[in-house]
């Protein structure tokens, strides 16, 4: 009988154990059910969150990409004037350069001829008042000239038409004779006029030659034209030299009137003059020493000046020469 009771004791306990096991189990599923619920409902809201963020981001694309729009609309139409401002500036300068071509090529004709007639009624017998007023025409005459010739020359290389020339020439001869030309003019002002050439230095150089006296005689017509008393001198030296060619610096120096150094960076500038009542006293366009820097920058060279107000200038330019190897010709004269 005891034992019997004992086993339906522990049969009872089991039974008991298994409904407690069975309670937990179902509070477990109840427990996880409610938070998957609450989970999903968390989900959801997490979902509509970002469809809501997404939807921002899509307005925010769409409102960038029509300001972009707006934008690009506006720097397209803003490159498009100034291509054609542009083009309008293009075709100004390439009529106002053709024109100045034409115009001072139909005035340098009859001039020359005005010239030419003048030095022939120089030749003639006149009476010292006729002298007078046939130098003046004739002086008048090559002012005009030389203006026209500049304006020539300025419109040629604005409109890029200039060519230049590669030819043998004797640079020594060349210097020579570019200081020849304004001897008259140097003694008439008793003003000392000289030039140096390196001695035993080579002679013989491929180049453009015109260009290159027209380089220093507006350097030494400027020297001329602000020195009253003194000395001008037009000097070469050889800053480099090899086999095939050399860096040549011509330079021209005078005991003028100087130019104050916070006006020394304006005196290319084309129209220019550094003091307006030098237009005046002196004459001139402005143009010369423009004309000088773009001649030079179209050789591949450079140009610049050193200048004391009140006692004088130097200018000079440096070009690189080519030797020319058939001539060889040297000198030694000093």
């Amino acid at each position: 009988m005891e034992i019997a009771g004992n086993s339906q004791l522990v049969y009872l306990s089991l039974i008991i154990l298994m409904l407690c096991s069975m309670c937990l189990l179902a509070f477990v599923q109840r427990r996880k059910r409610a938070q998957d619920a609450e989970f999903l409902e968390h989900l959801g809201q997490e979902n509509e969150n970002l469809k809501s963020c997404l939807g921002e981001a899509k307005n925010l694309i769409n409102e960038t990409e029509r300001k972009l729009k707006i934008e690009s609309d506006n720097h397209k139409r803003v490159e498009e004037e100034l291509r054609l401002a542009i083009r309008d500036a293009e075709n100004a300068t390439r009529i106002k350069t053709e024109f100045l071509a034409t115009m001072s090529h139909e005035i340098r004709t009859p001039m020359n001829g005005v010239l030419g007639m003048t030095e022939l009624l120089l030749k003639t017998e006149l009476n010292n008042k006729q002298v007078r007023f046939a130098e003046a025409i004739h002086q008048s005459g090559e002012a005009l000239l030389t203006i026209i010739n500049d304006v020539l020359d300025f419109s040629k290389i604005e409109a890029g038409k200039l060519e230049l020339k590669e030819e043998a020439f004797d640079l020594r001869q060349l210097i020579e004779d570019t200081s020849a030309m304004f001897a008259r003019k140097a003694e008439q002002q008793a003003v000392e006029l000289a030039s140096t050439y390196p001695v035993n230095s080579h002679t013989a150089f491929n180049g453009d030659p015109i260009r290159i006296r027209q380089l220093l005689t507006n350097l030494i017509g400027n020297a001329m034209k602000f020195t009253e008393k003194g000395d001008v001198l037009i000097k070469l030296a050889f800053l480099e030299e090899t086999d095939s060619h050399a860096l040549v610096q011509f330079s021209v120096s005078d005991t003028g009137i100087g130019i104050k150094q916070e006006l020394c960076a304006h005196v290319f500038d084309s129209f220019t003059q550094v003091d307006g009542s030098m237009t005046r006293q002196y004459g001139g366009t402005g143009l010369g020493l423009a004309i000088c820097k773009k001649l030079v920058e179209l050789m591949d060279g450079e140009i610049g000046l050193d200048s004391e107000f009140g006692k004088g200038s130097t200018f000079w330019f440096r070009l690189k020469l080519n030797k020319d190897d058939a001539g060889k010709l040297r000198n030694t004269r000093g």
